[in-house]
């Protein structure tokens, strides 16, 4: 039976790794417009690996997908081909062929279960932060376009540049009460903080005119004199855009939710155990969607694989209504955590209906 196992699993991995590149790919070449435009203009490298961690957030999607479609299309290659009913005639019941489906669906659903607990957070969390290179190179492309910046509502131009230092600088400064500070500067130097976040230019020889606005809509012009020193600061995540929402629990690791959980320091100690039990509900999924594809291909014998693939939206269709509508709003209707195995249970039961019939026949 070894022999057996043996060969369906090689059968099996190859069609899981051929089906994941695939979609993987499609995944890719469809964000990669949005990691242009998260890139703001930075260079092609820059945008590629934004749109690399945008595809990473669906790899545990695309596992699963493509193990329930490699299951389908290994055993119903093998039953069209009359192996199973080979193995019939020789008194092997293909139940026991499940052993290479659970192998192969417990080793995706653990590599899943690594990837959704610990790699998944990091990556969500990445994917809307600044990336410090990324911010340089934007700085050095706009530094050599026409000497000029516009970040944070500031801004500036001058005349040369020599690394982080810039000579003969004309600004402008927008404050809180509407009116802005305009003025010239002889130099100015470029630092960032220990987060490599916020940017500081420090002016130096300053030259300060403020601008009023009076009631009759006029501009009044006000001298501010000489200041030895001028700092303007702005948010680089607020430059690129990336910063457009807080972090919130999605963005941990599970040991760092169930921790806090524990300890009672979550701020949402019913969301965070829902998501906890979510995670782990999404982890196990490629175990059972390997078991559901196996007796889809068995009744998928003779119809082809365009037949099995328009099949195989069955499951996925159930699994995704119960996972994105059912689970999240009985969850918080009922404040419980249990509904997160609900897309379990209904592939559960789906297998077992599906079993029953491929072994009737």
């Amino acid at each position: 039976m070894w022999r057996f196992h043996k060969y369906f699993g090689k059968e099996l991995l190859t069609n899981l790794g051929l089906t994941f590149l695939m979609l993987f790919g499609i995944a890719l070449l469809s964000v990669v417009a949005r990691g242009i435009e998260h890139a703001s203009g930075a260079n092609i490298v820059w945008a590629l690996l934004i749109a690399l961690l945008l595809a990473i957030d669906t790899v545990p999607h695309l596992l699963n997908i493509s193990l329930l479609l490699a299951t389908v299309f290994t055993f119903s290659r093998s039953a069209a081909e009359n192996e199973i009913t080979a193995l019939r005639m020789a008194g092997i019941s293909p139940i026991r062929l499940m052993g290479s489906v659970l192998f192969v669906g417990a080793f995706v659903a653990a590599i899943n279960c690594f990837l959704i607990h610990n790699v998944i957070p990091y990556v969500h969390y990445k994917k809307y932060r600044v990336i410090e290179p990324l911010v340089q190179q934007l700085l050095s492309s706009r530094e050599t376009t026409n000497n000029s910046w516009e970040i944070g509502g500031n801004s500036l131009r001058w005349r040369r540049s020599d690394g982080n230092r810039y000579e003969g600088l004309i600004f402008k400064k927008p404050e809180r009460d509407g009116h802005r500070i305009e003025g010239f500067a002889a130099y100015a130097e470029r630092t960032t903080d220990r987060s490599k976040r916020i940017l500081t230019l420090t002016l130096h020889d300053v030259r300060l005119f403020r601008y009023e606005r009076l009631d009759d809509g006029a501009l009044s012009l006000e001298n501010q004199g000489l200041e030895a020193h001028l700092s303007l600061s702005v948010d680089l995540e607020e430059l690129l855009g990336k910063n457009q929402r807080e972090e919130g629990e999605k963005d941990v690791s599970t040991v760092q939710l169930v921790s806090e959980y524990a300890r009672g320091g979550s701020k949402r100690p019913g969301y965070t155990s829902w998501l906890i039990h979510d995670r782990n509900s999404r982890g196990l999924a490629g175990l059972l969607f390997a078991i559901v594809g196996f007796p889809i291909g068995l009744l998928m014998r003779r119809a082809g694989r365009g037949a099995a693939v328009a099949f195989s939206l069955l499951p996925l269709g159930l699994y995704y209504l119960l996972h994105i509508v059912v689970n999240r709003a009985l969850a918080t209707s009922l404040g419980a955590s249990w509904p997160a195995y609900l897309p379990l249970l209904g592939l559960f039961g789906l297998a077992w209906l599906l079993l029953h019939r491929a072994y009737r026949r």
